[in-house]
């Protein structure tokens, strides 16, 4: 009897979605006289922007931003008494220690009382045809007097009051920025294996589950398939020698994943699921997935790998790979 392969083996590294530590940038503008941009970024994990310029942030976690006003004078002559100001909300720590600017001067101070908002004004004086001015300053959610972080309940807030410039003769303003606190997110992937090993010794069709996942989260979940394709023997790359065609498919049972129908290796990796925000998905959701193994008369005896990853990722959420083996 012919001996097919010591063994065979395909390999899955799961990769799971955690927030990286990488700066968003957003920048508001408004123009007349004076162009304004209002620019945040923020290095916390989990503190984003929406299209709509209203910033998402965890709950109950402190945010710093890097927060920069930018002025610039197109109207050809020369603006007087120019100023720019702003009331960051009672929730905000403003750092007066951070404020760098290119030119005037900068006051900080509070407005009301410890617990009220915060007022940063800018004094730039007269600005030259074509002349900007820049200010850098650091913001943070701060706590209350009970030492509790702000933004610690879920809901809507506002950061400040909205930028404004002022010059002699005019002004613009800002809308204010928006911040949505939301509860933190977590994703937990149980799995049954990552490795398996097929050990054949004749020609034939044969299936078997490749594993079975259970997926809770707080959040709406996508996972999806990489690099998976058919077992080629080890040490060689597509196209130096036959391979074995691989078919996978998603079921609770083995007769389900074959009503469901199998999909070639490569035809996987297109394959998108997503699993939506629920009481279900809190409480775990299961599914299995299922491997067939076409073996030919033509398959040579070797040991064949191939290796490969699942990618779970929670809504709002930057990829990042926890395992590569």
């Amino acid at each position: 009897m012919r001996r097919y392969g010591p063994a065979r083996r395909h390999l899955m590294a799961v990769v799971l979605g955690v927030g990286l530590a990488s700066a968003s940038v957003a920048a508001a503008h408004a123009t007349g006289p004076v162009t304004v941009e209002y620019q945040l970024g923020s290095p916390t994990p989990g503190a984003s922007r929406n299209d709509d310029g209203v910033w998402v942030v965890p709950a109950g976690q402190r945010i710093e931003w890097t927060v920069t006003w930018t002025l610039y004078n197109r109207s050809g002559q020369s603006l007087n008494d120019v100023s720019a100001v702003n009331h960051y909300s009672a929730e905000i720590d403003v750092d007066p220690r951070s404020v760098v600017a290119s030119r005037g001067e900068v006051l900080v101070e509070p407005v009301g009382g410890r617990t009220s908002a915060t007022a940063v004004v800018w004094d730039v004086g007269t600005m030259r045809p074509g002349e900007t001015a820049t200010m850098v300053l650091k913001i943070a959610t701060g706590t209350n007097p009970r030492g509790k972080q702000m933004y610690g309940e879920p809901g809507n807030y506002a950061l400040d009051s909205g930028l404004t410039v002022r010059w002699r003769k005019g002004s613009l303003s800002l809308p204010c920025v928006g911040v949505k606190a939301v509860a933190r997110g977590w994703l937990r992937v149980e799995l049954s294996g990552t490795r398996i090993d097929w050990r054949i010794r004749k020609p034939g069709e044969y299936a078997a589950l490749a594993f079975r996942a259970i997926v809770s989260s707080n959040e709406d979940v996508t996972f999806y398939f990489r690099e998976f394709g058919e077992l080629l023997p080890a040490g060689s790359s597509r196209g130096d020698a036959p391979g074995i065609p691989v078919f996978y498919a998603i079921g609770d049972s083995l007769d389900q994943a074959a009503s469901a129908g199998w999909l070639a290796a490569d035809q996987l990796n297109g394959l998108q699921v997503r699993l939506g925000r629920s009481g279900a998905l809190e409480e775990g959701i299961a599914w299995s997935l299922w491997q067939r193994l076409r073996i030919g008369p033509d398959v040579r005896p070797a040991a064949y790998v191939n290796e490969a990853s699942v990618v779970f990722v929670p809504a709002n959420v930057r990829e990042f790979v926890a395992d590569g083996s």
